[in-house]
């Protein structure tokens, strides 16, 4: 392993640690924000520090997260020294799999119960493919080669499809913080499968990945999570926002497992002797010269 993967190694899992920090942070304050200053009749909350708060401790750990991750070299790691677990094989997969057949099954209830449109035939079909997918990412069926990234597809779809179902609805004011995280959290899941789906085809992005899974818990902490305990409390009360926002835990608890997998698997990894590498390195250098 040399000097340059050990570091890339170290600034991995210290992003990780950061992200598991901050994320329960984020909850509690977007949480306190929804219970004391949220006003449901008009969709926004009531003028305070603590909304602006609980957005400024996401964004500002996001762009450090981004600064100190780009800081090293855009060259890629020996893939020997290290890798992001794959996804196939990861026991995880069940609970996305699970929230999608739940989800699809509510969906075709909505479809046989509201009549046809667009988002509700596409949204129940779009959900069981997901399904399948994560299905096959448990039980590591074609760990390698274009099937799994393939059918990677669908959750990508299905993301972008939900966030074009909230941001078309009419019944939730456009900029409604409700309707903002969710659509953030989506997109940030989105992005993050798409980071995964590199590693099949032995195109791994470690910083990517981490960057994504970790915007991910920190914008879900809001848009996932507390949205749910907020409708729970009966300060949010729609049904719709309701069942994405459950399906989107799946999706939280999903990367959280696979951050933390990650984190463990860097720190059984060997050590390597930073000065020796040192000087192995200047000493290449003097002969070459």
């Amino acid at each position: 392993m040399t000097a340059r993967t050990q570091k890339l190694l170290v600034r991995l899992r210290t992003a990780i640690n950061i992200t598991l920090i901050c994320t329960p942070v984020c909850f509690v304050l977007y949480l306190l924000s929804f219970l004391l200053f949220y006003d449901n009749s008009i969709g926004y909350f009531d003028p305070g520090p603590l909304p602006s708060l609980s957005l400024a401790c996401c964004i500002a750990p996001l762009l450090a997260l981004a600064v100190y991750l780009l800081c090293v070299g855009k060259q890629q790691p020996d893939d020997s020294s290290f890798s992001f677990p794959a996804p196939g094989g990861n026991p995880c997969a069940w609970i996305p799999a699970v929230g999608l057949v739940l989800f699809a099954a509510y969906r075709v209830y909505l479809l046989i119960a509201g009549g046809i449109t667009l988002f509700s035939v596409l949204l129940p079909v779009f959900s069981l493919l997901s399904a399948v997918y994560f299905f096959m990412v448990v039980r590591n069926l074609c760990p390698s080669g274009d099937l799994l990234p393939l059918a990677g597809f669908a959750p990508l779809l299905l993301c972008a499809l939900l966030t074009a179902y909230t941001y078309f609805d009419m019944f939730v004011e456009m900029n409604s913080p409700q309707k903002l995280y969710l659509q953030f959290s989506l997109v940030s899941f989105m992005l993050y499968v798409t980071s995964e789906l590199r590693y099949p085809l032995h195109k791994p992005a470690p910083r990517m990945t981490v960057f994504f899974g970790a915007s991910t818990l920190l914008i879900g902490s809001a848009g996932f999570v507390c949205s749910t305990v907020a409708y729970l409390c009966g300060i949010l009360t729609s049904a719709d926002y309701f069942s994405q926002s459950l399906l989107g835990i799946c999706f939280f608890c999903y990367t959280l497992a696979r951050l933390i997998t990650f984190s463990r698997n860097l720190a059984r990894l060997p050590e390597t002797d930073m000065g020796a590498e040192a000087e192995r390195t200047e000493a290449s250098e003097e002969v070459q010269s």
